[in-house]
């Protein structure tokens, strides 16, 4: 039995439906201003967190700058009473070069010897990182810095990580008059200086690069090996100066300065260095001047020491060194006799 046909005239017409979507903020309401600054703000401060703390951990290179630099803080003159605190800076010439732990063994035991070595340094990033751990406290009776004539005669920093980890703020105007620096270069040293990211960033991708894939470090330096700058006549002229500069700044907070000659096979230009020493009043000292050294004192590079080669030098190293700090006490004893 079939259904009988609806009435048309009783079927209600469906009613539309109406979604009411929830009303947005307009794109300029502030709440949501806020907020983009406040995630902005938070993962600024989480970078910034992890890079300063959490870099510092696990880099053994940053770690161990770290250390050395606040240990450097905490030295006082003591020579006074008995016992000589001895810091010897560098790059990482020095940290191949010279055997801590074998030269503190060595040398007397009144004498107390600490390390601050930043590698890539050369003689900028070194005359306003002395300026910047002596403004903040740091007071060895003997500074002893190793570089190498030609770091000494090249005339530029270590970008953003020289800003934050050697440059006081407050030398900044002299750096970019005295390396001729615009503006955007000056620009990028402040925010190197106060944001450890900034400044650290080439650093963070390189050790995280070496974590990925082990061993890119030895390929991409065969793949980017150039040969060292060229220096002439002008460049090796200004070494007097550049070594009575640091004098100066050494003498300005009663810390006696001494000159370490890296051990070098090839390119050494000893006989200008120890020719500027004499001109600039520094004392020099070569413990292994380039005709006592061997292929085998030096690494597969043939430029930094090796294991053997490093305690070599360090042995030579540890008598010159007593007898030239004994002997910068006995000259200033004898000028203030007069």
């Amino acid at each position: 039995m079939e259904s009988p046909a609806p009435d048309s005239t009783q079927v209600k017409p469906l009613e539309r439906l109406e979604v009411v979507a929830p009303a947005l903020p307009a794109a300029g309401n502030p709440f949501w201003i806020s907020v983009l600054l406040l995630v902005i703000f938070s993962f600024l401060i989480a970078v910034e967190f992890v890079s300063t703390y959490g870099f510092n951990r696990v880099s053994k290179i940053q770690s161990r700058t770290r250390e050395e630099y606040l240990a450097t803080l905490q030295m006082r003159h003591t020579h006074s009473r008995g016992r000589t605190q001895v810091l010897i800076a560098g790059n990482s010439l020095l940290l191949a070069s010279v055997d801590m732990s074998l030269l503190k063994e060595t040398m007397p035991a009144d004498y107390e010897i600490k390390r601050f070595a930043v590698e890539q340094t050369t003689y900028y990033d070194w005359l306003f990182g002395l300026r910047r751990i002596f403004y903040e406290g740091a007071r060895p009776d003997v500074l002893v810095l190793s570089l190498s004539a030609r770091q000494m005669a090249m005339s530029e920093v270590l970008g953003e990580y020289f800003a934050h980890n050697l440059m006081s703020v407050r030398d900044l105007p002299t750096v970019a008059a005295d390396l001729d620096l615009d503006r955007t270069t000056t620009s990028n040293l402040l925010f190197g200086h106060v944001s450890a990211f900034y400044s650290g960033r080439a650093d963070i991708r390189k050790w995280l690069l070496a974590k990925i894939f082990p061993g890119v470090h030895a390929l991409t330096d065969l793949m980017t090996q150039t040969p060292p700058p060229q220096l002439g006549e002008t460049e090796f002229r200004a070494l007097p100066q550049r070594l009575a500069a640091l004098k100066r700044i050494a003498a300005e907070y009663d810390v006696r300065l001494v000159f370490l000659a890296p051990p070098l096979i090839r390119e050494a230009y000893m006989d200008v260095l120890t020719a500027a020493g004499a001109a600039a009043g520094v004392s020099m000292i070569v413990a292994l001047p380039p005709e006592a050294l061997e292929r085998q004192d030096f690494g597969p590079d043939g430029f930094h020491m090796s294991d053997t080669g490093a305690a070599r030098h360090t042995r030579a190293l540890a008598p010159m060194l007593q007898h030239t700090i004994e002997k910068l006490y006995d000259s200033g004893a004898a000028l203030a006799a007069n």
